[in-house]
């Protein structure tokens, strides 16, 4: 009985994938970007990206990030300069309270 429940405990370990903390990623090369003046709002989806590819978070090709997050600026800049140079990018985010896609961590290759 050891040698099974071990076993058992051996084929999860090595067969099973890499766990994701992210409802949705985003991945290919940014088609395009919006930017909603938020009017005194705190939540108004204030800088959007869509992304090209087969990968979506929610049902939607696109995710965005409010001005008044702590890492608004660097997430900005970074998904802006992988539109200007047409890299490849990967966009991890997390479901809101309404079901739309809130960035939570970039990277480009």
């Amino acid at each position: 009985m050891r040698k099974i429940f071990s076993a058992a405990v051996a084929a999860i370990v090595l067969f099973s994938g890499p766990a994701s903390a992210w409802d949705g990623v985003l991945t290919g090369t940014v088609v395009g970007i919006e930017v909603v003046a938020s009017g005194g709002t705190s939540h108004n989806m204030d800088f959007r990206v869509y992304v090209s590819g087969t990968a979506k978070c929610n049902g939607n090709g696109w995710a965005y990030i409010d001005s008044n997050a702590t890492n608004y600026n660097a997430i900005v800049a970074t998904i802006l300069s992988a539109k200007v140079t047409k890299s490849p990018i990967s966009v991890y985010a997390n479901k809101d309270s309404a079901g739309y896609c809130l960035i939570g961590d970039v990277s480009v290759s």
